[in-house]
Formats: structure tokens, sequence, C-alpha cells
């Protein structure tokens, strides 16, 4: 069975993840990071765990009335602490579509009554008929014509994401990855990292990964390379080698998306100046679509004279023989990776004997003994040698 968890484990999570960063990166933390740690230890257990409630929620609005956890005593007491420390905004102005994504939809049907809404209506057709006020930013209590309804904005979400990068080391592992792993779903070994081992070395990698992040969001949602042609230069040349491979690996990922849209001279510059595994393979690639067979050639010749990867080997021999023909060179057929020795045993037929069992005696002279031992052998080995992290 799954171990019970205590009713403020996700608190007891969040104060580690702050007590971790403040240990590996308190040289680098900036005013506001630092100023949060010392802020958020003074507050009520209560307002710190209504803070964390909502960090690890999807949204960032929600209905005020609406927050009700039995571990938190006092949620409305809760919510003035974290909105005079500025952390909240208790009663949020709403655009619509957050309007929509917050009320119910009898609330808004109710609220908005004089607009001739129906409750026979969708809500995607509700949102429809009230375009004509998308552009309008009022208090959830305005929109539905209530004093008694109020939203309440988290607002701050980009801090907490520097602290989850920070600990994590990346973005996309988020505040569930501690859930699972109380719950014994997903198991890490403990390991000591030393003050030299940690992953950001300064400010700049980190400010670095977080402008990653944000142009990788726009470049999935905007699909438009051409776009971010020009964020992709700009980068500190004191990044450490780490935060500089994931420059060059969003550089490959704009690269991707040239190729897609047919952007082959943008694809060509950006695969150029990438350093990221694939990307000289994808050159090639984008050489041949724009018929610089020569180029094409020359790029699966240095590839081959210094491989980057045995996948990139593999695919370059298997375009050679095409730019060859496409330049009139003799085709060389790629000489096969590797030619085992073998020896051949022919052994007579023995039904009440296996055929493992027969080559195991065959190869068996002494002082050679051989056992057959399937495949427990080094399964058990492995298991052994690695009992304690296991």
């Amino acid at each position: 069975m799954p171990p019970e968890l205590a009713p403020t484990y996700y608190l007891d999570n969040f104060r580690t993840v702050l007590a971790s960063v403040s240990a590996a990166y308190a040289d680098l933390l900036n005013e506001e990071e630092a100023d949060f740690l010392q802020r958020f230890a003074a507050l009520s257990t209560d307002a710190q765990a209504l803070l964390v409630r909502l960090v690890m929620r999807t949204r960032d609005v929600y209905v005020a009335g609406a927050l009700d956890y039995p571990e938190i005593g006092g949620v409305p007491a809760a919510l003035q602490d974290l909105a005079a420390a500025g952390w909240v905004d208790p009663d949020a102005a709403l655009s619509l579509d957050e309007l929509f994504a917050t009320a119910t939809k009898l609330q808004i049907v109710a609220g908005l009554a004089d607009e001739g809404l129906r409750r026979s209506q969708s809500k995607s057709a509700l949102r429809e008929h009230l375009a004509h006020r998308a552009a309008e930013r009022l208090s959830l209590g305005a929109w539905l014509a209530s004093s008694s309804l109020s939203a309440v904005r988290l607002l701050v979400r980009p801090l907490m994401d520097r602290f989850r990068l920070l600990f994590f080391g990346n973005l996309y592992q988020d505040w569930s990855e501690f859930v699972i792993t109380d719950l014994g779903h997903l198991r890490y070994e403990t390991v000591s990292f030393g003050r030299e081992a940690r992953g950001f070395a300064s400010r700049q990698d980190i400010d670095a990964c977080l402008r990653i992040h944000v142009l990788r969001g726009q470049l999935e949602e905007e699909g438009d390379p051409a776009a971010l042609q020009a964020c992709l230069d700009d980068w500190p040349d004191s990044l450490s080698p780490h935060v500089r491979s994931r420059v060059h690996k969003l550089r490959f990922h704009v690269g991707n998306a040239a190729e897609r849209a047919g952007h082959w001279p943008l694809a060509e510059s950006l695969y150029l100046t990438c350093e990221y595994r694939g990307a000289r393979h994808r050159l090639m690639r984008v050489y041949e679509q724009q018929g610089a067979w020569d180029a094409a050639f020359e790029t699966a010749q240095a590839i081959l004279a210094h491989p980057a990867s045995e996948e990139e080997v593999q695919a370059t021999h298997r375009a050679l023989p095409r730019l060859a023909r496409k330049l009139g060179k003799p085709v060389v057929k790629a000489k096969p990776l590797m030619s085992p020795a073998s020896d051949e045993l022919q052994l007579p037929e023995r039904p009440a004997v296996s055929v493992e069992q027969s080559v195991a005696e065959a190869l068996a002279h002494p002082p050679r003994a051989v056992h057959y031992v399937e495949n427990a052998l080094f399964g058990s080995l492995f298991g052994l040698t690695f009992w304690e992290v296991m």
C-alpha cells in the first residue's frame, strides 16, 4: 500500500525546495528571490500552505469562495496575509476568457442576464455571444453583478518557476514530481552534490534558461521560426557549457521548424552555427532540398571524418550513394560496422539433451569449464553490483 501522506506534505516539500535553493544558490539569487525566502518563512503556516496550494494548481485565477482546504484552518485570514505580501490579488480584474475559465455556466447566464444569454446555449456559444465585450477587464463581482463574488489571482508564478528551475535544473519537471515520489510511484537515489557541481554557475545561466523556456514556448505556440531568428544570437559569452548546449538545442529545434515550413535558407543558417547533435546531418538534408549537391557531399564527408555519434554515421552512409549519383561520383558501399569471428560446430542430434547443453559440453575442455545459465548470470551480477542503488 502507498504510504499515508501528512496533511501538509506539499508544504514540507516546498520548504525542502526553498532550503535546497538557498543552500546552493544564495550567491546567485536576485533581490526578489532572496526577499521571498525571508518573507515566506515569516508567514503563518496557514498562509504558507495556501500559497503552495495555489502554486501547485494549474491555473492562476480562482473564485475566492471555492478555496477550501481542510488542513488550512483560516483560508480568509491566510488570503489576507498573502495579499498584504503582494503575492495574490484578492479581487482580481478578469478578461472575458478568464471569466469563462473561472465562473460556471449558470453563474454567467444569471450574472449577465441583460445580455440575452440562454441556459440552453453551450459555454462556447455564450462566449461567442459576448465577444463584443472581449476588451473589458472587470472584477468577478462586476462581471456577474454580485458583491459577494471575487476572484483570487496568483501573482508569483514566474518567481515560483525560477525556484523550480533552480531545484530541478529544468522546467519540464513540476511540483507533482514530489507527489509521485512521496507515494512511492517513483524513487530517486539520494546523491550529494557539492557546490562545484550545481547546475548553474552564474546568474546569466539562470536567466538564459528562463529565456530559452520562453522562446521554446513561443515556437510551440506560434510555430514561426523566422520570428525567433533575431533572438538566437544574442547570448552572453560567459554561459557555462551546460547552458550553452541548451541554447544550441533551441537553435536546432528552430531549425527543424524552418525545415517543416520550407524556409531552407533560414534552416541552413541555423544549422551552420548549431553544435547540437544531429545538426550537421540536418544541414546536409537542407543542402539536398536546395539542390546544393556539392555542399551536401562535403558535409557528408566532414561527418564521416569526425562523427559525433553512430546514428549520424549510419544516416550519412545511407545518404552518400544518393549524393554520389547526383554528382556523377563513384558510389562506394559502406564497410560493415563489424565482422565478428565465428566458429561452426557440427553436433550429433541428442533428443534427450537440449541444444544449449550440447553446445556447452562441446566447448568444455579442461581446464575450461562451460555452464549454461540462460540470462540469469548477467542479471544476477548486475543486481549484486548495484544492489545498494536498487
